[in-house]
């Protein structure tokens, strides 16, 4: 599977996350890359594998029905080295994913990503990968 498969956008004037999915690709297209470039790489712009504030427009490529399904793509070598992390982009891709699901959901008016409250704010600093195993436990102990 192509990385570039996996991008979720930014829209710079609504301030929110969008997926391909999400509108027509000929609105997109006038929105992305060489038009007003408004949609940037998500990723990019919140400093997952770049600097943050990284303004990257996405080209919205592929067509429905075509050999390539719809998604959107870095412009040719505007993509951080080595492309974001397959963890990352998986993630953000499933919280998207869910929240678009719920919203369709009948009586929910509303769905936020990422709302923590203070009881349930994460520790500071860098949490630990869920696949690297703790140094105290032995492994295969729970």
């Amino acid at each position: 599977m192509q990385d570039d498969l996996l991008v979720v956008g930014f829209d710079l004037e609504t301030r929110t996350e969008v997926h391909i999915g999400d509108r027509p690709l000929e609105q997109w297209r006038t929105l992305g890359y060489g038009r007003r470039e408004t949609v940037v790489c998500f990723y990019c712009w919140h400093g997952i594998d770049a600097p943050a504030a990284t303004k990257v427009p996405l080209l919205a490529r592929g067509r429905i029905g075509g050999l390539v399904r719809p998604h959107f793509a870095h412009p040719a070598n505007m993509a951080p080295p080595g492309g974001h992390s397959q963890e990352t982009v998986w993630h953000i891709n499933a919280k998207h994913r869910l929240a678009r699901w719920a919203g369709s959901l009948p009586n929910v008016t509303r769905v936020r990503l990422e709302q923590w409250t203070e009881a349930a704010r994460p520790p500071c600093g860098r949490p630990r990968r869920p696949h690297q195993r703790s140094p105290s436990r032995p492994r295969g102990s729970a």
